[in-house]
């Protein structure tokens, strides 16, 4: 992974074949995420690892009952056997088991874990909601379900800076924690909340980002991800009007959030912003770009703005622009953007554009 990330170089003349290591996934930032390793270090590495007793792989085969008491039972024998030393916990239910994955209240014990990842779906046993006040150390948590997890043990969380809520009903929910002046916002660099259903105002919105680390570089807001959520978060005001105040915001994504028909990004607006990616707008025929807004834009994604009618002018004037990609939006909007097309002059200084179809 050092060898994948820059970190350590190779020596003149090998290729990450020879070295064994390659980069796999990157993250927006260009941040190596994963890498892969050739097929015999990686039996070495997990063949050491097991005599090492540094990881262990709890398998469920299948989604039957006695399989998720096998994975319970095994989960609370793994905090037994290593609450000092785990660092890293990752929880993977697969579809079958999505809705029934049951997790003990006993990760509160692994005080050195720094990052959690609990699946999307699941029930707590042996406690009302799981109990987090104890990991201290943590810096990444993701899919906390309020209903689910005590949401005020965050407050205690003084290392977390990335933090993903999922299942949201209403934003009172997050008082506890995002009620000003709140800590937990003061400490986050990347935030993630994606609603169950219905709304936000507006005034609830500037009151979370008037809350947050004037550092915060990672912003996604969402609705109605999955088959399992059901209406949406929608505001009725422009969100980006108070969006692209965030000085240091440099990845935003959108989806189902603003149920009006024009949205504006002012001159000078998201003067960090790097990425952006806008889906399920139904309503949004006209979206205006200032000049001057969004000056560092490399990435842009458009799916499903089925009702957006031209792209927008002032694209041509975001020479940062790398990449842009569209999806699930109607033949003539795509015919207008290829070559010949009346809005090609708008788009033909970036040197990737894909169109792409979704599965129905």
């Amino acid at each position: 992974m050092w060898a994948a990330d820059g970190i350590v170089c190779p020596v003149e003349g090998e290729t990450d074949r020879q070295v064994l290591i390659q980069a796999g996934k990157r993250s927006l930032s260009g941040n190596v995420t994963t890498c892969r390793l050739h097929d015999l270090m990686r039996d070495l590495c997990l063949s050491k690892a097991k005599e090492e007793n540094f990881q262990e792989v709890i398998h469920l085969q299948d989604g039957n009952k006695a399989a998720i008491g096998d994975f319970s039972s095994s989960m609370v024998s793994l905090v037994r056997q290593s609450t000092v030393e785990v660092r890293r916990l990752a929880i993977y239910l697969d579809q079958g088991i999505r809705s029934g994955g049951e997790i003990p209240n006993v990760l509160w014990k692994m005080q050195q874990l720094r990052h959690l990842y609990l699946p999307w779906s699941y029930k707590i046993i042996d406690a009302e909601k799981l109990r987090l006040d104890t990991l201290t150390n943590l810096e990444i948590l993701r899919y906390i379900d309020p209903d689910k997890c005590c949401v005020k043990d965050l407050v205690k969380l003084k290392n977390l800076r990335k933090l993903h809520i999922h299942a949201i009903k209403s934003i009172e929910q997050l008082d506890v924690i995002f009620k000003p002046p709140s800590p937990v916002l003061r400490r986050i660099r990347s935030l993630s909340l994606h609603f169950f259903n219905g709304r936000i105002e507006e005034g609830d919105l500037r009151q979370l980002l008037s809350g947050c680390h004037h550092d915060l570089y990672g912003l996604y807001l969402a609705a109605g991800i999955t088959s399992y959520f059901c209406g949406a978060l929608s505001f009725e005001e422009d969100p980006t009007v108070t969006l692209e105040k965030l000085p240091h915001l440099k990845f935003l994504s959108l989806s189902e959030t603003f149920i009006g028909m024009e949205m504006v990004c002012s001159g000078k607006g998201f003067p960090q912003l790097k990425y952006l990616s806008l889906s399920l707008f139904p309503n949004v025929e006209k979206w205006r770009v200032d000049e001057g807004s969004m000056p560092s834009l490399g990435d842009l994604r458009i799916m499903k703005c089925q009702q957006l009618r031209e792209v927008l002018d002032g694209l041509r004037l975001i020479v940062t622009l790398q990449k842009m990609e569209v999806s699930g939006m109607p033949e003539t909007f795509l015919d207008r953007l290829r070559e010949g097309g009346e809005d090609f002059h708008k788009v033909q200084h970036i040197p990737s554009i894909e169109f792409m179809e979704l599965e129905s």
